[in-house]
C-alpha cells in the first residue's frame, strides 16, 4: 500500500527524508520505509500527467508500475534484513 501510494503522492525533492524520518519516529517499520523511499522521488501522479503526452501512455503506466513493483521488492528487502 506504501508504494502504491508513494507512487501517485508529489512530494518535493527531498521532502521524503523528514517524511520517511517522521515515520520512523513513530515506530512504521522498515519495510515500509524503504518502499516509500524508492517511490517517492522516482514518480508521482502529476509528472506522469506532464509527460503522457511526449510519452504514450502505455509507458507512462508501466513506468509506474516498475516504480511501485521496484519500491515493493525494496521494502521487502529491507524488511528481511531488518
Amino acid at each position: 500500500m506504501a508504494a502504491l501510494l508513494g507512487t501517485l503522492v508529489v512530494i518535493p525533492t527531498g521532502g521524503e527524508i523528514p517524511i520517511v524520518q517522521g515515520l520512523a519516529a513513530i515506530g512504521v517499520a522498515a519495510g515500509v520505509q524503504g518502499a516509500l523511499l524508492i517511490a517517492l522521488p522516482a514518480i508521482s501522479l502529476v509528472s506522469m500527467a506532464m509527460v503522457v503526452r511526449e510519452l504514450s501512455p502505455r509507458v507512462t503506466v508501466a513506468a509506474a508500475c516498475g516504480v511501485a513493483v521496484v519500491s515493493v521488492g525494496a521494502g521487502m528487502l529491507l524488511a528481511i534484513l531488518a
